[in-house]
Protein backbone atom coordinates (compact mmCIF):
# COMPACT_ATOMS: atom_id res chain seq x y z
CA UNK A 1 0.00 0.00 0.00
CA UNK A 2 2.84 2.40 0.80
CA UNK A 3 4.11 2.14 -2.78
CA UNK A 4 0.67 3.03 -4.14
CA UNK A 5 0.39 6.05 -1.86
CA UNK A 6 3.90 7.22 -2.69
CA UNK A 7 3.05 6.88 -6.39
CA UNK A 8 -0.18 8.85 -6.22
CA UNK A 9 1.31 11.47 -3.91
CA UNK A 10 4.27 11.90 -6.28
CA UNK A 11 1.81 12.48 -9.14
CA UNK A 12 -0.17 14.98 -7.07
CA UNK A 13 3.01 16.82 -6.09
CA UNK A 14 4.14 16.89 -9.72
CA UNK A 15 0.79 18.37 -10.72
CA UNK A 16 0.96 21.05 -8.01
CA UNK A 17 4.55 21.93 -8.90
CA UNK A 18 3.59 22.18 -12.57
CA UNK A 19 0.75 24.54 -11.72
CA UNK A 20 3.01 26.67 -9.55
CA UNK A 21 5.72 26.77 -12.23
CA UNK A 22 3.25 27.98 -14.86
CA UNK A 23 1.44 30.26 -12.38
CA UNK A 24 -1.76 28.26 -12.57
CA UNK A 25 -4.11 27.88 -9.63
CA UNK A 26 -4.53 24.23 -8.72
CA UNK A 27 -8.04 23.02 -9.47
CA UNK A 28 -9.04 25.99 -11.62
CA UNK A 29 -6.99 25.60 -14.77
CA UNK A 30 -8.61 27.04 -17.92
CA UNK A 31 -7.01 24.87 -20.62
CA UNK A 32 -8.22 27.03 -23.49
CA UNK A 33 -6.24 30.01 -22.20
CA UNK A 34 -2.97 28.05 -22.05
CA UNK A 35 -0.27 27.60 -24.62
CA UNK A 36 -1.19 24.30 -26.36
CA UNK A 37 2.08 22.64 -25.24
CA UNK A 38 1.45 23.59 -21.62
CA UNK A 39 -2.16 22.41 -21.87
CA UNK A 40 -0.99 19.07 -23.30
CA UNK A 41 1.44 18.53 -20.43
CA UNK A 42 -1.24 19.48 -17.90
CA UNK A 43 -3.70 17.07 -19.49
CA UNK A 44 -1.11 14.28 -19.45
CA UNK A 45 -0.45 14.87 -15.75
CA UNK A 46 -4.18 14.89 -15.02
CA UNK A 47 -4.73 11.63 -16.94
CA UNK A 48 -1.85 9.92 -15.10
CA UNK A 49 -3.34 10.95 -11.78
CA UNK A 50 -6.84 9.80 -12.74
CA UNK A 51 -5.38 6.47 -13.88
CA UNK A 52 -3.53 6.03 -10.58
CA UNK A 53 -6.68 6.82 -8.60
CA UNK A 54 -8.73 4.40 -10.69
CA UNK A 55 -6.29 1.54 -10.18
CA UNK A 56 -6.01 2.30 -6.48
CA UNK A 57 -9.79 2.17 -6.00
CA UNK A 58 -10.02 -1.26 -7.60
CA UNK A 59 -7.15 -2.58 -5.49
CA UNK A 60 -8.29 -0.96 -2.23
CA UNK A 61 -11.86 -2.22 -2.54
CA UNK A 62 -10.57 -5.78 -2.25
CA UNK A 63 -8.48 -4.93 0.80
CA UNK A 64 -11.25 -3.05 2.62
CA UNK A 65 -13.79 -5.76 1.85
CA UNK A 66 -11.52 -8.39 3.40
CA UNK A 67 -10.01 -6.45 6.28
CA UNK A 68 -11.70 -3.09 6.95
CA UNK A 69 -9.91 0.19 7.73
CA UNK A 70 -8.34 -0.13 11.19
CA UNK A 71 -4.90 0.51 12.67
CA UNK A 72 -4.83 -2.81 14.52
CA UNK A 73 -4.97 -4.67 11.21
CA UNK A 74 -2.52 -2.62 9.13
CA UNK A 75 -0.72 -0.34 11.61
CA UNK A 76 -0.87 3.42 11.88
CA UNK A 77 0.89 4.12 8.58
CA UNK A 78 -1.19 1.50 6.77
CA UNK A 79 -4.42 3.05 8.07
CA UNK A 80 -3.24 6.54 7.02
CA UNK A 81 -2.26 5.23 3.58
CA UNK A 82 -5.64 3.55 3.12
CA UNK A 83 -7.40 6.76 4.11
CA UNK A 84 -5.41 8.77 1.54
CA UNK A 85 -6.41 6.36 -1.21
CA UNK A 86 -10.07 6.41 -0.14
CA UNK A 87 -9.99 10.21 0.11
CA UNK A 88 -8.94 10.37 -3.54
CA UNK A 89 -11.46 7.76 -4.74
CA UNK A 90 -13.84 10.47 -5.98
CA UNK A 91 -14.99 8.36 -8.92
CA UNK A 92 -16.61 5.91 -6.50
CA UNK A 93 -18.66 7.80 -3.89
CA UNK A 94 -20.39 4.60 -2.78
CA UNK A 95 -17.02 3.13 -1.85
CA UNK A 96 -16.03 6.32 -0.04
CA UNK A 97 -19.33 6.24 1.88
CA UNK A 98 -18.86 2.56 2.77
CA UNK A 99 -15.39 3.28 4.14
CA UNK A 100 -16.66 6.34 6.00
CA UNK A 101 -19.46 4.30 7.58
CA UNK A 102 -16.90 1.72 8.74
CA UNK A 103 -14.54 4.41 10.05
CA UNK A 104 -17.34 6.00 12.09
CA UNK A 105 -17.91 2.74 13.98
CA UNK A 106 -14.29 2.50 15.13
CA UNK A 107 -12.64 4.16 18.12
CA UNK A 108 -10.10 6.97 17.78
CA UNK A 109 -7.46 4.38 18.67
CA UNK A 110 -8.32 2.61 15.42
CA UNK A 111 -9.07 5.55 13.10
CA UNK A 112 -7.79 9.13 13.37
CA UNK A 113 -10.83 11.40 13.88
CA UNK A 114 -9.25 13.98 11.55
CA UNK A 115 -9.19 11.39 8.76
CA UNK A 116 -12.87 10.72 9.39
CA UNK A 117 -13.55 14.48 9.25
CA UNK A 118 -11.78 14.91 5.91
CA UNK A 119 -13.60 11.96 4.39
CA UNK A 120 -16.91 13.12 5.84
CA UNK A 121 -16.47 16.48 4.14
CA UNK A 122 -15.28 14.89 0.89
CA UNK A 123 -18.37 12.68 0.70
CA UNK A 124 -20.76 15.47 1.70
CA UNK A 125 -19.36 17.94 -0.84
CA UNK A 126 -19.15 15.22 -3.51
CA UNK A 127 -22.85 14.52 -3.05
CA UNK A 128 -23.88 18.19 -3.12
CA UNK A 129 -24.30 18.68 0.65
CA UNK A 130 -22.78 21.12 3.12
CA UNK A 131 -19.58 19.96 4.79
CA UNK A 132 -19.02 19.91 8.56
CA UNK A 133 -15.32 20.68 9.04
CA UNK A 134 -14.37 22.98 6.15
CA UNK A 135 -11.68 20.71 4.73
CA UNK A 136 -12.86 20.91 1.11
CA UNK A 137 -12.08 24.17 -0.63
CA UNK A 138 -12.63 25.86 -3.98
CA UNK A 139 -10.85 28.76 -5.66
CA UNK A 140 -13.16 31.77 -5.89
CA UNK A 141 -12.51 35.45 -6.41
CA UNK A 142 -8.74 34.98 -6.18
CA UNK A 143 -8.78 33.01 -2.91
CA UNK A 144 -9.34 29.53 -1.61
CA UNK A 145 -12.59 29.38 0.33
CA UNK A 146 -14.33 26.42 1.91
CA UNK A 147 -17.23 24.80 0.12
CA UNK A 148 -20.46 25.60 1.99
CA UNK A 149 -20.34 24.55 5.65
CA UNK A 150 -23.24 23.39 7.81
CA UNK A 151 -23.58 25.65 10.89
CA UNK A 152 -20.53 27.73 9.97
CA UNK A 153 -20.53 29.48 13.36
CA UNK A 154 -19.73 26.12 15.02
CA UNK A 155 -17.07 24.85 12.60
CA UNK A 156 -14.09 25.79 14.78
CA UNK A 157 -15.67 24.02 17.77
CA UNK A 158 -16.08 20.85 15.69
CA UNK A 159 -12.52 21.15 14.37
CA UNK A 160 -11.06 21.72 17.85
CA UNK A 161 -12.95 18.72 19.28
CA UNK A 162 -10.98 16.39 16.99
CA UNK A 163 -7.61 18.13 17.14
CA UNK A 164 -7.78 20.29 14.02
CA UNK A 165 -6.55 23.88 13.75
CA UNK A 166 -9.09 26.72 13.36
CA UNK A 167 -10.53 27.08 9.86
CA UNK A 168 -8.72 30.35 9.10
CA UNK A 169 -5.33 28.77 9.90
CA UNK A 170 -6.19 25.84 7.63
CA UNK A 171 -7.13 28.19 4.79
CA UNK A 172 -3.80 30.02 5.17
CA UNK A 173 -2.02 26.66 4.89
CA UNK A 174 -3.98 25.79 1.73
CA UNK A 175 -3.13 29.13 0.13
CA UNK A 176 0.56 28.72 0.98
CA UNK A 177 0.58 25.24 -0.53
CA UNK A 178 -1.46 25.83 -3.67
CA UNK A 179 -1.48 29.48 -4.72
CA UNK A 180 1.17 30.83 -7.07
CA UNK A 181 3.41 33.32 -5.22
CA UNK A 182 2.10 36.44 -6.99
CA UNK A 183 -1.49 35.62 -5.95
CA UNK A 184 -0.67 35.23 -2.23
Amino acid sequence: MRTRVEWEQRLRKESVEFCLEYKLTVGTVDLESLDPKVAAIYNALKLRLEDADSHNVIWLKEIVTKHGPSKSLVGGQGAKDAWILVQHADTDRDFQQKCLDQMKTLSKDEVDPRDTAYLTDRVLVGTGKRQLYGTQVIFKDGRFVPNPIENLDQVDERRKAIGMEPLQEYLKFVEQAYLPAEKK
